[in-house]
């Protein structure tokens, strides 16, 4: 694990980029696992951007609609009535922003599980945590067996902030036991891994030790360069989702100004550039 003490790190550190070591193969999967509609977007949107779009996956995990609408608190802010028109109108936003992306309506996929604001709501019995966590790890199993490459790079969350975010990386760590084509990459999910930098007093390496603390494997930080026209695509896509975007817009600024200066930290000159941790029990 990184030596987070040594002053070579607090200096001067410098982390490669990853594209570069990425080949324009189909037979190469980038398989990017959003926990809600927009999340793959915000956080990930420069690396969608790329010219790697037919051989990225796109799946969302909650974004089932329960049988019976009923209201919630953030779909009421959001000025839905109830769960039902939410869902409906969130899938469309995401149908457009992929679209804007250029992404294969082939590639990407919803998965259907409730989100934990509709959970919490429903009146019937749900699939507990420890259930969710092993329906979603049997999925992907299932997808990937279906969909077999030489390789397979997996993006999940870094932050289990959100304990939909938390459930997703759980499962996708547990069936990383092919060293020889599964990579796994945390991503910098927005904004809650610029909140734990913050709170964190700019600690730009937390979300790294967070990782590693919390897997007891060592992340190799690289980070994804994402260029001015490729920033500004990536904006464009995040607001497509109107329903959130109003809502979040604020707490995404702050966390772009906190990201720019982790990556001034890091000596990365792209602003709208975005870091992964690579788990590096399976990369090496």
């Amino acid at each position: 694990m990184c030596d987070f003490s040594s002053k070579k790190n607090r200096i001067f550190p410098k982390i490669k980029e990853f594209k570069a070591h990425l080949k324009n193969d189909l037979d190469e999967m980038h398989l990017i696992i959003s926990p809600h509609f927009d999340d793959a977007v915000i956080s990930m949107g420069g690396f969608l951007t790329s010219s790697l779009s037919e051989q990225i996956y796109i799946v969302t995990v909650f974004g089932g609609r329960p049988k019976i609408p009923f209201s919630s608190k953030w779909d009421s802010k959001c000025g839905f009535k109830n769960s039902d028109e939410a869902i409906l109108k969130r899938r469309e936003e995401e149908k457009k922003a992929f679209s804007f992306l250029d992404i294969p309506k082939s590639n990407y996929l919803n998965f259907n599980y409730f989100e934990r604001q509709h959970r919490d709501k429903l009146k019937e019995k749900y699939y507990s945590e420890e259930e969710l966590r092993f329906k979603i790890k049997s999925d992907l199993i299932s997808f990937l067996s279906k969909n077999k490459k030489k390789k397979c790079f997996i993006y999940v969350p870094a932050v289990p902030s959100h304990i939909d975010h938390k459930i997703i990386t759980n499962a996708v760590v547990s069936i990383a036991s092919d060293p020889d084509n599964f990579f796994i990459c945390f991503y910098q999910d927005m904004p809650y891994t610029s909140n734990l930098i913050s709170k964190n007093d700019n600690d730009f390496f937390v979300p790294q030790k967070e990782l590693e603390k919390r897997f007891n494997l060592s992340v190799i930080p690289m980070y994804i360069r994402v260029r001015s026209g490729e920033g500004r695509k990536k904006k464009k896509a995040i607001k497509l989702y109107c329903s959130q975007y109003s809502k979040l817009k604020s707490h995404l600024r702050r966390a772009n100004k906190t990201i720019k200066k982790q990556l001034k930290f890091f000596g990365i000159q792209e602003k709208s550039s975005e870091i992964i941790y690579l788990l590096s029990r399976i990369h090496e």
